[in-house]
Order: structure tokens, then C-alpha cells, then sequence
């Protein structure tokens, strides 16, 4: 999760100090299939350094958290939520805008954790989420329309958040 970080950083540093921000453009478009590659591209880029650093300390903490508690399948559940979370935003999200941020992937993060906890239904992975819970439910609130400020989606957040939490389930029916 640290390498991922250092490169979301990396990527920002470039981006508003060598491009001037020109690499915000690539994000999600919602719906436009010439702009499908948005959704691969959007998590790396933020709309500034404060963007960025919102995301920061969120990703550290529930990606690395994600993978000690699932470390066979880190790989594969970070690529689900990041993947299918930007594909559900393409289709769901408002259209002629650009979407940029990795928060979807926090919230996809956030709900696979407190869903693991859930569905797993083991003692570790009960207070993992009870502890994840405790720490970010203040920012469940930005999930819901009309609660985050108008440049942030909170269509991404609410679809990251369910993507984590049916990535989950599906995780805990095959065990």
C-alpha cells in the first residue's frame, strides 16, 4: 500500500509541478466510450495535494489493514474494488464531468472490511471492523447525495462502498 501511495504522490508531484494539472482531464467521463480508460486512470490523479493527502492516511490504513487480514487475496480484492468501483462510476455517476481521486477506493476499501466483518464471522475479523467503524464512521455521511461538498461524487463513494462490501460477501461465500 505504501508503493501505491508513494506512486499516487508521485504522480501528483509530476502532475501540478512539471504539467500544471493537465492530467486531471483523464479521469472518468461517465458514459463516454471513447473515455473508458478513465476508469483506470482516475484513482492516480487528484485535483491537488489537500485531494491527495484527504486520501492518504484513509488508504494506508484500510489498504494495508485489507491486507493483513486477507493477504492470500490482497491482490486480487484490490484490483476488484479498484476496477469494478471505477466501471459502476462510469455507468452510474453524472454525466460531462471528470472524476478523479482514489476516495471511491477508500469507501471500497472501508466496506469490505466492516462486510468482512460481517460475513467472515470471526472473532479477529469482528473487532477489525468494529475498530475500521469507530474510526471512519463520520465519514460514512459521504455517501449520501447532498452531504459532500459539490465537486466531490458522492455517487463514487456510495459505489465504492457497496462494490467493497459485495466483493466481500462474494469473498465469503467461496470460503
Amino acid at each position: 500500500m505504501l508503493l501505491f501511495v508513494s506512486l499516487l504522490w508521485i504522480v501528483e508531484i509530476i502532475d501540478q509541478t512539471v504539467l500544471h494539472g493537465v492530467l486531471d482531464r483523464f479521469g472518468i467521463i461517465p458514459r463516454n466510450v471513447h473515455r473508458l480508460w478513465g476508469i483506470v486512470l482516475a484513482p492516480l490523479l487528484h485535483a491537488g495535494y489537500g485531494h491527495l493527502a484527504a486520501n492518504t492516511l484513509p488508504l494506508l490504513i484500510l489498504g494495508t489493514i485489507t491486507g493483513v487480514t486477507s493477504p492470500r487475496s490482497y491482490f486480487a480484492v484490490s484490483a476488484a474494488l479498484y476496477l469494478i468501483s471505477g466501471i459502476f462510476i462510469w455507468i452510474f455517476a453524472p454525466g460531462n464531468v471528470v472524476l478523479i481521486g482514489a476516495s471511491a477506493l477508500c469507501y471500497a476499501y472501508m466496506g469490505y472490511i466492516l462486510a468482512r466483518g460481517l460475513f467472515n464471522c470471526s472473532f479477529v475479523s469482528l473487532v477489525i471492523a468494529a475498530l475500521v467503524w469507530t474510526i471512519y464512521s463520520p465519514t460514512i455521511i459521504g455517501v449520501f447525495p447532498h452531504t459532500s461538498p459539490a465537486n466531490v461524487s458522492w455517487q463514487g463513494h456510495l459505489i465504492g462502498f457497496l462494490v467493497g462490501a459485495v466483493v466481500a460477501f462474494l469473498q465469503g461465500k467461496k470460503s
